[in-house]
């Protein structure tokens, strides 16, 4: 709401807008134009991500799975959702071709990744 977190120009019916000037002011948003709504689709993932582990609990077959889980399913939507975001203070690498979360994001997919295929497969750590 502060204008910190924003998306990119967008062209959707659920766009929205920015009117206050301390949302530039404070966070860079800037102001009147459609943006896609990272502050919801975030939050739209987490609370998906947390009734798939929440069913995921009562079946889990190794100590750890729903950590793990967590982390590959977020690594994936923080890496997805970056696209989204219009605001450069995130953060980018590689001339831009990513942003800091989703350089972040794929070490913990492929950590995560490998330590679930070990410990489906009864390995410990």
């Amino acid at each position: 709401m502060a204008g910190d977190d924003y998306g990119r120009p967008a062209n959707v019916r659920w766009a929205i807008a920015f009117t206050d000037p301390d949302a530039y002011r404070i966070g860079g948003a800037p102001i009147g134009v459609p943006l896609h709504p990272v502050q919801l689709y975030e939050s739209l993932v987490c609370f998906a991500l947390f009734l798939f582990l929440a069913w995921l609990s009562r079946r889990k077959k190794f100590e750890g799975e729903i950590i793990l889980s967590y982390t590959l399913l977020y690594a994936v939507a923080r890496f997805l959702l970056e696209y989204f975001r219009g605001d450069t203070d995130r953060g980018l690498v590689f001339g831009g071709a990513l942003s800091t979360s989703q350089l972040i994001a794929v070490p913990l997919f492929l950590i995560s990744l490998l330590l679930i295929i070990r410990r489906s497969q009864g390995i410990r750590l």
